[in-house]
């Protein structure tokens, strides 16, 4: 079944897979940034096995640089904000039910 623990999460490999495809649009936005996003991305999911990864995730500026700039379509952006605040309903009556979320 659909997991969410310290070693088993979905969420945080859904976030390392995005993070490695926006690497390369990092890379042609500015190269000093590929190089920080590259060491702070990779390193923290090679020591831990991805073990807590969106919080590391979280500091990875150039990411959420890049999604901005694919995100500029109208639809594009309705879709994601609905699949987010859906990820963030199904955490939050985990939680209510206490379930644990993370």
């Amino acid at each position: 079944g659909w997991t969410h623990d310290y070693l088993h999460s979905l969420i945080d490999r859904a976030v390392f897979v995005a993070f490695l495809t926006s690497l390369y649009s990092v890379y042609r936005l500015n190269r000093g940034y590929y190089v920080y996003a590259a060491l702070a991305g990779i390193i923290p999911a090679v020591c831990n096995c991805l073990m807590s990864f969106t919080r590391f995730a979280a500091l990875l500026f150039p990411m959420f640089i890049v999604w901005a700039q694919r995100v500029r379509q109208a639809w594009l952006y309705w879709g994601l904000l609905a699949l987010l605040a859906g990820t963030q309903a199904l955490l939050v009556a985990r939680l209510i039910s206490g379930k644990w979320v993370g």
